[in-house]
């Protein structure tokens, strides 16, 4: 709901952030970004929204950024009757913004719990990624653009990073997300694909020796190293740590790892489905189940999920 649209970017990252926090919440179904943000910027009834993403309750607010302060509001709206049953503005300066999502996304949770039942509440991460705001605002560019994927974006993407590391040469996230703007470029032909897989390597690598618990480091490292070295076992470590550090289980890559390393292909449906249900309205999710639907030879149901990506698509 943020006005500004120069400070979308802001806005969408700082969302984003308060998603993932939300979804450490074991028994919390959260809706992730892509299916999510389909209605920003839409008037678009509560209950509609509600039915179609298959939520109980609505995350609703803004961010609002000027000079060195900034200003969240949030209100939670039940998608039965669209009453709004709670809402807060916190505004704070812009150097305690990572104690701020933390503190959004706690009170968030505990809301929830007390109008929905009871679950555990993790003591979210109060780790500071870096201590340079320009450093995170520059980032925050690099994974709006890196998100939106084509050819100017992921230029894009890849000079908010570089010019992010120049600000502060240790912030290792700065590097691991590199490294995947990396993997993009390359992919899309505007590196060749071995300097492009070089280049994540080298930035992935640099990632993890500043924090060696850099989820998104490891995930780059296993990618590269089993789709590009074809080095199963190297990229099996990898995995491992990255999903031993908070690699999420709603994340395309994981079934990856169900697939090509451990074979295991009902587990690798157990968790693409998982991701349809909580990213219903993103077509890779759909093309991710059909993928491996089509790995485990069941090819009428590869073709149903198929079919749902491409009506996601043409929708």
């Amino acid at each position: 709901m943020s006005a500004d649209p120069e400070n979308e970017y802001f806005s969408d990252g700082i969302t984003e952030e308060i998603i993932n926090a939300l979804t450490t919440v074991k028994g919390l179904k959260v809706i992730a970004r892509t299916s999510s943000f389909a209605f920003k910027n839409k008037n678009i009834d509560i209950r509609t929204i509600g039915d179609q993403l298959g939520v109980s309750t609505i995350l609703e607010g803004s961010v609002r950024k000027a000079k060195n302060r900034v200003r969240i509001t949030a209100q939670l709206i039940s998608t039965d009757d669209g009453t709004h049953f709670w809402s807060r503005n916190f505004d704070r300066e812009l150097e305690d913004i990572f104690a701020l999502q933390d503190e959004v996304s706690l009170l968030i949770a505990d809301q929830i719990r007390e109008n929905f039942g009871h679950f555990e509440i993790p003591a979210f991460s109060n780790t500071i990624p870096t201590q340079h705001i320009k450093a995170y605002d520059l980032w925050l560019k690099g994974s709006y653009h890196l998100k939106r994927k084509d050819f100017d974006d992921i230029k894009k993407a890849l000079n908010f990073f570089k010019e992010a590391i120049q600000v502060d040469p240790n912030y290792a996230d700065a590097y691991a997300f590199l490294g995947e703007a990396y993997i993009h470029a390359a992919a899309l032909n505007l590196l060749p694909s071995k300097e492009g897989n070089d280049l994540a390597r080298s930035a992935a690598e640099k990632a993890t020796e500043l924090d060696a618990e850099n989820a998104q480091a490891h995930m780059m490292l296993a990618y590269i190293k089993l789709f590009s070295d074809w080095n199963w076992d190297a990229a099996l470590i990898d995995y491992d740590k990255a999903i031993k550090y908070g690699l999420s289980d709603q994340n395309e890559f994981i079934t990856y790892y169900y697939i090509f390393i451990k074979e295991d292909f009902e587990r690798a449906i157990q968790v693409a489905k998982r991701v349809t249900e909580t990213d219903p309205l993103d077509v890779h999710t759909h093309w991710q189940l059909g993928l491996i639907y089509y790995f485990a030879r069941d090819f009428e149901e590869a073709i149903t999920s198929f079919n749902k990506a491409l009506r996601e698509f043409f929708i």
